[in-house]
């Protein structure tokens, strides 16, 4: 009858994903997709990004000192000796300046796939 053959398909169909559920439990593998993700990217994507354009060039340029006047003229903001991000302000012809420090413990290659490779299992995680 029309019916328990619309059963026995409810039946399969349930079968059918309780086995897909199964699969995926052996074979998914979302951070050894993520990290080839993110080595195509350093390997890959990275050595033939564009040149830098005149203008990126300059700006660059006027940031090189910039851990020496942070070093030189800022003073540590209280209440962050612990912080892991050093933050420092300083007065200068009537302007004021803040800036931070911050180690990263990553290559730089690492550390921009991390934030530019956006299509992860992580990223869809949270």
């Amino acid at each position: 009858s029309k019916s328990s053959a619309s059963g026995l398909s409810g039946v399969t169909l349930a079968s059918f994903k309780d086995v897909l559920r199964e699969v995926e439990k052996v074979f998914s593998k979302p951070d050894v997709v993520d990290e080839r993700r993110k080595k195509h990217f350093v390997e890959e994507i990275m050595p033939n990004t564009p040149q830098l354009t005149e203008a990126e060039e300059q700006m660059l340029g006027r940031l090189e000192g910039l851990e020496n006047e942070l070093k030189k003229k800022g003073k540590r903001v209280k209440g962050t000796l612990k912080d892991e991000v050093n933050k420092f302000l300083w007065r200068e012809e009537g302007n004021v300046w803040g800036g931070y420090e911050v180690v990263v413990d990553k290559a730089a290659e690492s550390l921009l796939a991390q934030i530019f490779v956006l299509d992860t299992y992580q990223r869809h995680k949270t």
